[in-house]
């Protein structure tokens, strides 16, 4: 038996004043698409906000639904908004974030597995990859110089 291992590294940023000022508009974007989700559920909302290459911003936010199988999480919804309205413009950054009614999110969240085999694969589509910028309302800020630095084992087109 052999034994292996992955990792995963990313930079961590204690001040939004660390970051230029393009990502900062990012991040400020990603905290403005929390206010169209829609969460009465779980009361967990959470926004996301992608940076294309011509400039440009989409975004995302999660969007519950009574039959929980049906939700449909904000990073999905941002890549999908990409896919639609910026077809063939390269997703260079995505910001995601979250908001809850009760208590302050203190620490960056990350997107559960579906979405990040989701942003995996458009890097692999684009042929380049996603910087992936997760915070919370406050508390550090983690930079991933690609959605494949948090999911290093990735289900591919191959696999089929």
């Amino acid at each position: 038996m052999k034994k292996r291992s992955v990792s995963c590294t990313w930079s961590e940023i204690d001040e939004r004043t660390d970051l230029p000022d393009d990502i900062l508009k990012l991040i400020q974007a990603a905290e403005t698409a929390i206010e169209n989700s829609y969460a009465p559920y779980s009361k967990f909302r959470v926004g996301a906000a992608a940076k294309m290459a011509d400039g440009s911003l989409v975004f995302g936010s999660n969007m519950e639904n009574a039959s929980f199988p049906l939700c449909i999480c904000a990073e999905k919804s941002c890549v999908t908004n990409a896919e639609n309205n910026k077809h063939g413009i390269i997703l260079e950054s995505m910001a995601i974030t979250a908001k809850h009614p009760t208590r302050i999110i203190d620490h960056p969240i990350s997107p559960c597995g579906s979405c990040r085999q989701i942003l995996v694969e458009k890097e692999q589509r684009q042929g380049a990859p996603i910087a992936v910028y997760l915070f919370g309302q406050t508390g550090p800020i983690w930079h991933f110089d690609s959605a494949e630095a948090f999911l290093p084992l990735p289900f591919d087109s191959n696999e089929l």
